[in-house]
């Protein structure tokens, strides 16, 4: 099996290998088969590897200061966004949609109303 990561604007990291080895401290874990939402930045395991793609994602594409203003999470395949501001719909709709491109993500949820790009939202939760 092979395990490819790809991310807007940066390396692509590929694995051709069925098992990944990875190491902490003493132990040696073996994985054979590494969902794509717990994918991280480096390739390896990563429990919150999808919402830290999307935070990268979103500082190389927003400013700083509107990076900052967000709290952004994973349930799953669900990106979830928090910000105590509003996000103007011009970039709520370009910012979904390149979220959605990020292997492992299903849907963006936004302060609690789910966003499945182009457009399509559903109401609050």
């Amino acid at each position: 099996m092979e395990f490819s990561v790809h991310l807007q604007g940066l390396h692509e990291f590929s694995f051709s290998s069925p098992i990944r080895r990875a190491t902490s401290g003493l132990a040696t874990i073996e994985r054979r088969d590494i969902p794509p939402e717990r994918i991280g930045l480096d390739g390896s395991y990563d429990h919150a590897g999808l919402s830290k793609r999307v935070t990268q994602l979103l500082a190389e594409q927003l400013s700083h200061l509107t990076v900052e203003t967000l709290r952004i999470s994973q349930r799953g395949q669900v990106v979830v966004i928090c910000t105590r501001f509003g996000i103007a719909e011009e970039v709520i709709h370009p910012m979904v949609d390149s979220i959605l491109q990020l292997e492992g993500a299903a849907s963006v949820e936004i302060n609690g109303r789910r966003h499945f790009g182009q457009g399509f939202t559903s109401a609050k939760r």
